[in-house]
């Protein structure tokens, strides 16, 4: 197994227990922030593969020809501003602007007490699909997260998201492949359950 695909295996992992943890205390996390500071965490614990980056534009500012890093990123790149990039790897790129092989966008909300979300998860979905295309010599994948604080029915996903079908599954049932987008539903009531759509290129 090369480095990416037990990269991919780990973020499986990582997404699992996150999900879980979340389902056991929604209201722990107040912002999005708050989620995305927590999925960082766990996976930079998790995946902990650092790349030496060209700087390239700014190489006299920086006064390296190179710069060591994490893979993993926080609001990469500054023209799409991912919540959570992969990045690959190219010489003949800046540091600033690597291609992304895999990106996770969060969205958090509580419809039933007016923090509704839908319209800007259905946004990362688009945002995340057109990038199947983008990276596509990345095989790039894709993660939407949706957690929702309270429960959230079936017919009310089919209501809001008309044209993206979405199937109940076991979280421990979550597997990710590449040239895919995965639109991921966490409703806070049921820890055993999510609801998933795969977006294929």
């Amino acid at each position: 197994m090369n480095n990416r695909e037990t990269t991919i295996k780990e973020v499986e992992q990582s997404l699992i227990e996150f999900i879980q943890n979340f389902c056991i205390n929604p209201f722990e996390y107040f912002y999005e922030e708050d989620l995305r500071a927590f999925l960082l965490t766990k996976l930079k614990s998790k995946v902990n593969i650092s790349s030496e980056f060209p700087t390239l534009t700014y190489s006299k500012e920086i006064r390296k020809s190179s710069v060591n890093s994490s893979i993993i990123k926080a609001e990469y790149p500054y023209y799409k501003k991912f919540d959570i990039a992969f990045l690959s790897y190219q010489k003949e790129k800046d540091f600033y602007n690597q291609p992304v092989f895999m990106a996770i966008e969060i969205k958090l909300g509580s419809h039933k007490i007016g923090m509704d979300r839908t319209a800007g998860f259905k946004s990362d979905i688009v945002k995340l699909t057109e990038c199947l295309t983008t990276y596509k010599n990345e095989n790039f994948i894709g993660i939407a997260l949706y957690f929702c604080q309270t429960l959230i029915l079936k017919k009310e996903i089919d209501e809001w998201y008309k044209g993206i079908s979405f199937e109940q599954i076991d979280v421990n049932q979550l597997v990710l492949s590449k040239n895919n987008v995965y639109a991921i539903i966490v409703p806070g009531e049921q820890s055993e359950k999510i609801s998933l759509s795969k977006i294929k290129s």
